[in-house]
């Protein structure tokens, strides 16, 4: 049982805790939250937030300064590639996180048209987003 144990753990911090590190490197962290943050010349916040002990939730993400748009970055265990989704917090009276399948597109029809009406500020964080973390999000 102990050696199955170990062998889990090593599974995980090299499938899930290990992949985040190459992207946390120089942001400064939040005291004891695990989360690390680093603000760019025109307020745009990046944060890093590493998956718990033996959890698989770890996630990247870039705000405004007013946190009106995010982009949330999931990274598939082993980095067999990612998820995204954006955040409109009071777009138009709305509240509502989005999937996507690229930066011009949602993965739900009916999301498309805050999407499209979005387009300029989703171009803008995902080339922020592969400035930062090399991502090649297209």
């Amino acid at each position: 049982m102990v050696i199955l144990f170990c062998c889990y753990n090593l599974f995980w911090y090299f499938g899930s805790y290990k992949p985040y590190n190459e992207f946390q490197k120089d942001f400064p962290e939040i005291e004891e939250s695990g989360v690390k943050i680093y603000t760019d010349k025109d307020g745009f916040q990046y944060s890093v937030s590493v998956p718990d002990y033996l959890l698989w939730n770890g996630n990247l993400a870039i705000a405004e300064s007013d946190v009106r748009y995010a982009l949330i970055i999931w990274i598939k265990p082993f980095h067999q590639g990612i998820s995204q989704g954006v955040l409109f917090n009071d777009y138009k009276d709305l509240n509502t996180q989005i999937m996507l399948s690229s930066s011009k597109k949602a993965e739900d029809q009916e999301d498309q048209w805050i999407v499209d009406e979005n387009s300029t500020i989703l171009t803008t964080i995902f080339e922020k987003a592969n400035k930062v973390w090399n991502l090649g999000l297209k």
